[in-house]
């Protein structure tokens, strides 16, 4: 994932080629929260020939970059600013500036993520993605980003791959990665989030959650629902998302299937 300004549209992945061996890069990941500079000719020897060349076609002479993990999950986050060769170098108070900078920005997306999950989806974060209705990611988990990678080779990571994102006008479905994992991707607001699921593995339904199954299964609409169990409407949409998402399930079909094997119970299955 990466958002830039100012830079041309070939960096992020030109710069993913060389990330691994970027020293700069490696030195802010080994000083998480801190703002990490270097500056110089001096500086642009130390790295390999293939990031002082990469340095030297975007003019990069002065760079300052703080690392974090990603809010929630287990990946990082960054942010880096460079300045040209006939710029001054960065000094101790853009440093402080930059923590503070850095500090709030995730502050700020934190309170946004807890915002979006407010509906209580059982979906761990790194098992969680959001993105926007034209496919650009805006958070993905670890564990989701493993899985997309695995099964779309030449996915680059900043959108959905193009079979996910043409799927986005149908939610919500299921894209199943194999027999047994799949995303389910289903709206959120203005955007679109993808949740990890299993067909035979779940997680157990709360005794709501079942209820609402239950009821919904047998041809009662959503607001029917809600008057059988006495919560909102509202309330009764959250109980048959989160089953949904826990069935790996798309459609009413699927759900009847999925009731159907488990019994009507909501003990956990093994493959």
């Amino acid at each position: 994932m990466h958002g830039s300004i100012g830079l041309s549209a070939s960096f992020a992945e030109e710069w993913a080629e060389i990330s691994g061996v970027d020293c700069f890069a490696n030195s802010s990941i080994s000083c998480l929260g801190k703002a990490v500079r270097d500056s110089g000719s001096d500086a642009l020897k130390a790295e390999s020939e293939e990031v002082a060349a990469f340095c030297k076609r975007h003019d990069i002479f002065h760079s300052m970059a703080v690392t974090e993990e990603f809010p929630s999950s287990r990946t990082l986050f960054f942010v880096s600013i460079n300045r040209r060769k006939s710029s001054p170098e960065f000094g101790d108070a853009e440093s402080i500036l930059m923590e503070e900078f850095f500090n709030h920005l995730t502050y700020c997306w934190r309170s946004y993520l807890s915002m979006i999950r407010s509906d209580g989806l059982p979906s761990l974060w790194d098992n969680y993605a959001l993105a926007s209705t034209q496919g650009k990611l805006l958070y993905i988990g670890r564990d989701i980003g493993e899985v997309i990678s695995e099964k779309y080779a030449d996915w680059k990571g900043s959108s959905l791959p193009g079979n996910v994102s043409r799927l986005v006008s149908h939610v919500p479905c299921t894209v199943y990665a194999d027999g047994r994992q799949g995303m389910m991707v289903q709206p959120c607001g203005d955007l679109i989030a993808l949740m990890l699921c299993s067909r035979q593995q779940f997680s157990p339904l709360s005794p709501r959650e079942l209820s609402a199954a239950n009821i919904y299964s047998l041809g009662h609409s959503y607001k029917e629902v809600a008057r059988i169990l006495g919560v909102t409407p509202a309330t009764a949409r959250t109980y048959l998302r989160s089953a949904y998402v826990q069935l790996g399930v798309s459609n009413k079909v699927e759900l009847i299937t999925a009731l159907r094997q488990a019994g009507g119970k909501s003990e956990a299955h093994s493959p």
